[in-house]
C-alpha cells in the first residue's frame, strides 16, 4: 500500500486541529464535524483537490460522514467530517441495525 500523500496528511491533520478547537470531541468521541472546504482553507490546499482527498478519504474509511450543513446563501448541503478513530466502535450503521433486529424481535415477549 502507497504511503499517504501529503495533501491526505495536511487535511487530516486540519480536520483534527479543527474538531478539537471547536470543540467537537467530548470523552474522546467526536460529536461534530467540519467540511471539507473549512479543512482546505486550514490545510491550504486547493479545493478540488481537498474535495477528491476526503471523498477518498471516506472511502479508505480515515474519515465518517457525521452529517450535513448548508452555508449561509448557499443551494447545496456538505458533509461533515470527522476521523474516524474519533468514533465509539459500538457506532451503529444500517447494516448493523439490519443484523440485530431479527435478534431483538425474537427475543421480545410474544402475546
Amino acid at each position: 500500500m502507497r504511503p499517504r500523500g501529503e495533501i491526505r496528511e495536511a487535511i487530516a491533520q486540519a480536520i483534527e486541529q479543527l474538531i478539537v478547537e471547536r470543540g467537537f470531541v467530548v470523552d474522546g468521541v467526536a460529536v461534530d464535524g467540519v467540511t471539507w472546504r473549512d479543512a482546505a482553507e486550514r490545510a491550504q490546499v486547493g479545493f478540488d483537490m481537498a474535495q477528491r482527498t476526503v471523498e477518498n478519504m471516506v472511502r479508505a474509511e480515515q474519515l465518517v460522514r457525521i452529517s450535513s450543513t448548508k452555508r449561509a446563501g448557499s443551494q447545496h448541503w456538505e458533509g461533515l467530517y470527522a476521523p474516524a478513530t474519533l468514533r465509539k466502535p459500538e457506532y451503529l450503521d444500517v447494516t448493523s441495525l439490519h443484523d440485530v433486529m431479527p435478534r431483538l424481535i425474537a427475543a421480545s415477549p410474544q402475546d
